[in-house]
């Protein structure tokens, strides 16, 4: 095989898998749907429903821990782990009961959601 076959080769190989990544991650997170979820918590405990906001921020922790070896691919881990670290203190605050902690938590984990949608976020 000549150089310019096998770097042709290589680049639809990398163009192939950064799509299929995408595509996948979007049927696991579709576009919106964590942000809703996130606005839902932030409204439920601004009408101190807290039973219903840390019902959901539950839920968003369980399909993060299931689907995280696949986000993990594509992004730093410090944004990994920050973004975990958010999903924590939404559960504490709402446990707790504490509306700043929810909704500084829920402001700062849509923004890193939104860094981390992007085809190359930011650092």
């Amino acid at each position: 095989m000549n150089n310019k076959l096998l770097g042709f080769i290589l680049i639809v190989l990398i163009a192939a898998l950064f799509t299929s990544y995408f595509i996948i991650k979007e049927s696991i997170f579709p576009k919106g749907s964590l942000e809703s979820s996130l606005n839902q918590i932030e409204n439920y405990s601004k009408n101190e429903e807290w039973d219903k906001a840390a019902e959901i921020s539950k839920e968003i922790k369980n399909k993060w821990k299931r689907y995280k070896p696949l986000i993990m691919l594509n992004y730093a881990e410090e944004d990994f782990s920050t973004f975990e670290n958010l999903l924590s203190d939404i559960i504490g605050g709402t446990e707790a009961e504490d509306l700043p902690t929810v909704l500084t938590s829920v402001k700062s984990a849509k923004d890193l959601w939104e860094n981390i949608n992007r085809l190359v976020p930011e650092p």
